[in-house]
């Protein structure tokens, strides 16, 4: 049995925050665009396609998770990611989901796991 389990539990669970926070789609999408250059809110919105409340909602996650931070520039707030580490974390996340995509589609294993509709079953 493990003594001091939820000594455990506090100590690991800003390690959890950090997945769950690189796990949501909208967060990893602003991420990529934040990699290319500084943003606001509204170029944010623009190319993640989603309302500005989300977008707004989720920048403010990654400045709790001190992964991006902003600057005033006139009556904008400008949005970067903080530390280069991060930047390079999103690249092999990148490379890792293409690499995915790409097994997922190409394997020969992954396609015999796949069960075909027979000619009897409904499509």
């Amino acid at each position: 049995m493990v003594k001091n389990s939820s000594h455990v539990k506090q100590r690991t669970k800003p390690f959890h925050a950090c997945f769950d926070t690189f796990a949501n789609e909208l967060r990893w999408r602003i991420l990529e665009n934040l990699k290319e250059k500084p943003m606001s809110v509204n170029e944010l919105t623009e190319r993640t396609g989603s309302e500005r409340s989300n977008v707004s909602h989720n920048l403010q996650i990654l400045r709790l998770c001190n992964i991006v931070d902003a600057r005033d520039e006139g009556k904008n707030r400008i949005y970067f990611i903080k530390d280069s580490a991060v930047l390079q974390k999103i690249e092999k996340g990148t490379a890792l989901a293409a690499f995915e995509r790409h097994i997922e589609k190409y394997c020969c294993v992954c396609h015999k796991m796949k069960k075909p509709k027979g000619k009897n079953e409904k499509k």
